[in-house]
């Protein structure tokens, strides 16, 4: 028997780069490798893959693991119980550039996404701070409004991973280049919150497996709030 991973679910890339993952996992569980019927860049390069084989069987990675409870320490064990298996890998994994220089003093930032965006304050404050900077980049949608970074909006996927995987800070929101950003190690990730209100925030806590790959919140506003730093800090 031959199993073939499919996506079905939504076309948000972030959702497949959080469990691209697990091919590992089941290669270290059966020691068998499973065929890439996905059609998702992020499984481009894994090598506990086969490409360009017709499985016997097919596993949707949606359907398994939509709706499922949030179990253990990281969103790779909760992905792993859905799919009855022991977690050995606990972050994304693309395995392109992971052997890239990291350049000094560079910063990546991803202003809109999800349908958020930075408000003006918000990219006015990153000019002030990091105008010293030699490498700032912007990535993301060819629509999003020009920030006034070096211009990298449009990128493809693997493009844009390189850049992220060269920075030493990433700053953006929660969507798919934070993922990309936690399958690189030696990053300083920094989310800014731009949809939570101050009552909001008063309460408000990560999904604990974003700690465990080292994310810095950050809000919008001038003081902070809660566990969430203010953009001052940035």
């Amino acid at each position: 028997m031959s199993i073939g991973l499919t996506w079905d679910g939504p076309n948000k890339i972030g959702d497949t780069v959080s469990i691209s993952h697990l091919p590992a996992n089941y290669f270290y569980n059966y020691n068998e490798k499973l065929i890439d019927c996905t059609g998702q860049p992020c499984f481009q390069f894994n090598p506990f893959l086969i490409r360009d084989e017709t499985p016997t069987h097919k596993l949707s990675l949606w359907q398994t693991w939509m709706d499922k409870p949030f179990v253990g320490p990281t969103l790779a064990h909760s992905h792993c119980a859905a799919f009855k298996l022991k977690c050995f890998v606990n972050s994304p994994q693309l395995y392109k550039w992971t052997d890239v220089r990291k350049l000094t003093n560079s910063l990546v930032i991803h202003t809109s996404g999800s349908g958020k965006a930075f408000p003006p304050h918000i990219i006015q404050h990153l000019h002030q701070k990091y105008d010293n900077y030699p490498f700032v980049y912007q990535i993301g949608s060819a629509s999003d409004i020009d920030a006034g970074f070096y211009d990298r909006r449009g990128a493809d996927f693997w493009t844009a991973a390189r850049y992220i995987a060269e920075c030493s800070i990433f700053i953006g929101l929660d969507s798919a280049p934070l993922h990309i950003s936690m399958a690189y190690q030696n990053i300083l990730r920094k989310c800014v919150l731009v949809d939570k209100t101050p009552t909001e925030l008063e309460e408000w806590l990560p999904d604990h497996w974003f700690y465990k790959n080292g994310v810095e919140y950050f809000s919008i506003y001038a003081k902070d709030i809660g566990i969430v730093q203010s953009y001052f800090n940035l």
